[in-house]
């Protein structure tokens, strides 16, 4: 008669050990094989019996082992020790192991004994595959079941319905201090306490079909990578709620920070910040289109919610909850400089609120639901769904005269570089570029009233430079536009260079559309940062010593601090008009604050005005 040997521990007699050796007795011939299992009725050991000369004596006549590896069955020394003697006979073939928790996968992938191929049993998703394994290994060792495919559809049931339940053994050689230790994180629903971030894996299957995901963070953008490639779309489509909450990019709470991980380089490590809000904000919105792409009922999509941070108390929290209460999460006590993905203390918890009142779950989730409060009276929690223009909570406005000063100092560097970059380029001044900056909506094909005057005061400047002796090309930016809705015929490239034809001037004097495509690409020109970007490029790369840039009045100090940040500095010419669609007091107390000291480049994806811009003027 053939032995399998049942290795296991008895703490999982009831959730693993009994269904499974009730499933072998019924499926194989009791005439033929025997299956050992020390803790159940079927094998029991008798009373007098020398419990290790018995246990051996069996793992000896056994042809395999099937090792059922749980957390209790690590903390069992007997367990351990049973699993161990078969590995050491040699023969790998025999051992079957059924790998119920992630310490058992670790432990049996160390080196020493990875060379045991062992079953994922933690995974009910992969139920067939571990179903069909297991009936290999038992028929290659002899084991052939009274009927394969019945037996196969046993098995599968048993992996996708069994699994293991908390342990409250000690681990090995644990004395009374960690007795005491484990005792509370068991009261407090503590799971884990580490180092650094939690395994993906877990998260996943921990907060998958959670009706509610908070997540309090410094920016989020570490988390929003990981879990927006397929996972976080999926939740929401299934009607999950996410939280995030999050200080305003432009915080003393977000400066403080960026001084802290990096005094040496604190303007730099702001803008890092600022530019991670600004993606995860993108990156966000993209989850809720990409959920109701996916989703079988538009109805019940979940939201997400962006709540800005008051407190300035810097911890990761995420946290699922479903609406039982039932819930798990994690802390990370980040203390900068150090970051939370870094080496910073993390503990993993799970428990339900409503029961437990001195649970860790059930005080975070007040911690993170009261920080969801003040967000919500302080009119500092946006639906990504009812606002899909969100940007940020507050102005761009600084007020923080330390950062003044630092700016101050860069635009002047700016300023620097650009003087010295032109002065090289006095040799070249006989060639002269000019910008004639665009203006949207057209009228019908033709420019507006202040594009035309523009387009006039550009032509009279090509023809003053001319008489002069330079040689003189003209730039008319600017892709197709739309405006409130209504679509141009033309781009405004392609508008100003018919116009500057029926004046006269020949076409290869003119740069447009295949400018604008050949250094925007499909990302088109829309902006005035692009029309500076195109025009600093085409200066640079075609051999000009003079750039001239005609524009509105209320235009030209935007224009100018665009131009310097490309390291040029053109000669700016303005043309006034009656009704012009610049306004002074925007240009004052908007727009050049934000290039002076948030965003000195909109022609980048990672600026917020980049994707404005394109919003409301690019064609769909």
């Amino acid at each position: 008669m053939l032995q399998c040997f049942i290795s296991h521990c008895s703490d999982d007699l009831e959730s693993i050990v009994m269904p499974l050796d009730n499933l072998l007795s019924k499926h194989f011939s009791k005439d033929k094989f025997r299956f050992f299992c020390s803790s159940t009725s079927s094998n029991p050991l008798m009373p007098g019996t020398n419990v290790g000369f018995e246990l051996k004596r069996m793992i000896n006549e056994s042809v395999c082992m099937i090792a059922i590896v749980t957390d209790s069955y690590l903390r069992s020394p007997i367990s351990l020790t049973e699993l161990s003697s078969k590995w050491f006979i040699g023969n790998n073939k025999g051992i079957i192991p059924l790998v119920y928790s992630f310490e058992g996968e670790k432990y049996l992938s160390q080196d020493f004994i990875s060379d045991i191929v062992f079953l994922k049993a933690i995974d009910p998703s992969r139920a067939r595959f571990n179903a069909e394994l297991m009936m290999n290994c038992l028929i290659e060792n002899g084991f052939e079941p009274l009927n394969k495919s019945s037996f196969l559809d046993a098995l599968i049931d048993f992996f996708k319905n069994y699994s293991q339940e908390p342990s409250k053994r000690p681990y090995i050689g644990s004395g009374e201090v960690y007795r005491n230790i484990n005792s509370f994180c068991e009261q407090k629903g503590i799971k884990q306490i580490s180092y650094g971030v939690v395994n993906s894996n877990v998260v996943k299957e921990k907060l998958s079909g959670r009706k509610e995901i908070i997540l309090a963070m410094t920016t989020g953008s570490s988390f929003i990578d990981t879990y927006s490639k397929e996972f976080l779309q999926k939740q929401i489509a299934n009607g999950t709620n996410i939280y995030m909450i999050i200080p305003n990019k432009n915080s003393d709470f977000c400066r403080d920070v960026a001084f802290i991980e990096s005094n040496d380089n604190y303007l730099d490590n702001l803008e890092r910040l600022t530019l991670e809000f600004v993606m995860v904000v993108r990156k966000l919105k993209f989850l809720i289109e990409e959920a109701k792409a996916i989703a079988t009922d538009k109805t019940t999509i979940g939201h997400i919610f962006i709540c800005a941070a008051y407190t300035l108390l810097r911890q990761t929290v995420c946290i699922g909850k479903n609406e039982n209460g039932d819930c798990w999460g994690w802390i990370t006590t980040t203390m900068p400089p150090s970051r939370a993905a870094g080496s910073t203390p993390t503990i993993v918890f799970e428990g339900n609120i409503n029961y437990s009142e001195s649970s860790l779950g059930k005080t975070v989730y007040k911690y993170v639901s009261e920080m969801i409060e003040v967000a919500h009276k302080r009119d500092g929690m946006i639906d990504l769904e009812t606002n899909p223009d969100f940007i940020s909570f507050e102005s761009d406005e600084i007020i923080d005269i330390g950062e003044r000063k630092e700016i101050e100092k860069e635009w002047k560097e700016k300023y620097r570089i650009a003087s010295d970059y032109m002065k090289k380029r006095k040799h070249l001044e006989k060639y002269a570029l000019i910008e004639i900056a665009a203006q949207h909506p057209l009228n019908g094909d033709q420019p507006g009233e202040e594009f035309k005057k523009r387009l006039d005061f550009g032509f009279r400047l090509f023809q003053e430079l001319s008489k002069a002796g330079c040689i003189v090309k003209i730039y008319v930016p600017g892709s197709k536009h739309m405006f409130k809705g209504t679509i141009d015929t033309l781009s405004l490239s392609e508008a100003g260079q018919n116009y500057l034809r029926s004046l006269g001037l020949a076409d290869d004097c003119i740069f447009g559309d295949k400018e604008n495509i050949e250094y925007m690409g499909t990302n088109g020109v829309y902006n005035s940062c692009d029309e500076c970007f195109v025009s600093a490029s085409l200066f640079k790369d075609n051999g000009f010593g003079q750039l001239h840039c005609v524009c509105a009045p209320n235009q030209a100090l935007r224009k100018q601090l665009f131009y310097l940040n490309f390291k040029v500095i053109p000669l700016i010419h303005t043309v006034p008009n009656q009704s012009m669609f610049h306004q002074f007091t925007d240009e004052l107390f908007d727009s050049i604050p934000t290039v002076l000291y948030r965003y000195p480049n909109w022609s980048i994806p990672e600026c917020p005005l980049f994707h404005k811009s394109r919003s409301e003027r690019k064609p769909q």
